[in-house]
């Protein structure tokens, strides 16, 4: 899986185009995935029974930036690797 993603080229020689531009190259990590996984975490711990839309939506968010060809998938990854990290320190010193 690595590998696979260490050939990934750039957006406009893929199979598929971006929809808008990218106003810069440098998007590391996503911010928008990076909002929405922390919204997801705290959200997740009001209301528990909902944790698997929060993480659907959150996801949805990040799968959009890689459609759009505004980041690559390791930015998202990052970005909700950030957003969760964030939601847990934010609940763990709130608490």
């Amino acid at each position: 899986m690595v590998r696979w993603l260490a050939t990934l080229s750039r957006y406009d020689q893929l199979w598929f185009c971006s929809v808008i531009q990218a106003h810069d190259q440098f998007s590391f990590p996503s911010g928008h995935t990076t909002a929405a996984f922390l919204f997801a975490g705290i959200a997740s711990s009001f209301y528990p029974a909902w944790t698997p839309l929060w993480i659907t939506w959150a996801s949805m968010v990040g799968i959009s930036r890689v459609l759009l060809g505004v980041h690559y998938p390791g930015d998202i990854g990052a970005g909700a690797i950030l957003g969760t990290t964030l939601a847990y320190l934010a609940l763990l010193f709130t608490n």
